[in-house]
């Protein structure tokens, strides 16, 4: 609880910095805590996705502070987040949440994992952003290294029903031809 007072404290304190600090890492949201990319392709309609929000590229965080708001081309319903940690205050995950992490960590942490219901199909290249927590004055999606300093970090959307055509900044996703081996290496992809 005292930790979660720190971070909080903290992460309201950074609101009054005259300018953003970026080197944390980057929040993402991926179809499994190991992935290399963030592409997400759903399952059928009426079936349950767990979408992971991921903390990456930073040597080692103690919590940090975001919203993930589904946006209006994900074809599903939000379920409910399933916490990874013990220390989370705010809402959820669609309308802002800190989480400690209860020590420090070094990358990848698995924040939370959003859970979706599927109605339908989502047209291609729909990207998933993780965003600031809308109540957090700075406007910064936020971390706390492990010397309690906070810091602005940034963001690698998921791109739901992703093609060749799509991009998250780091790896294109693979065709896929249901008669050749590039379905096999897209079921590889995340």
């Amino acid at each position: 609880m005292k930790k979660l007072l720190i971070v909080t404290a903290l992460l309201l304190w950074s609101a009054n910095l005259a300018f953003a600090q970026y080197g944390l890492g980057t929040l993402t949201i991926k179809a499994a805590p190991q992935a290399v990319c963030s592409y997400v392709f759903p399952p059928p309609p009426a079936q349950v996705l767990a979408l992971y929000v991921v903390h990456v590229n930073h040597n080692g965080a103690t919590g940090v502070r975001f919203s993930a708001l589904k946006p209006p081309c994900f074809n599903a319903v939000f379920l409910g987040d399933t916490p990874q940690f013990v220390e989370i205050s705010g809402g959820s995950s669609q309308t802002g949440v800190t989480v400690t992490y209860g020590a420090c960590l070094p990358a990848p942490v698995t924040v939370l994992i959003m859970n979706f219901l599927v109605l339908g199909t989502t047209p291609p290249c729909c990207y998933y952003h993780v965003l600031a927590d809308p109540a957090n004055p700075s406007g910064h999606i936020e971390a706390a290294d492990c010397a309690s300093q906070v810091w602005s970090i940034s963001e690698t959307p998921a791109i739901i029903s992703a093609t060749p055509n799509c991009y998250d900044g780091v790896c294109y996703p693979v065709p896929v031809d249901e008669t050749t081996w590039g379905h096999v290496k897209a079921m590889f992809v995340d």
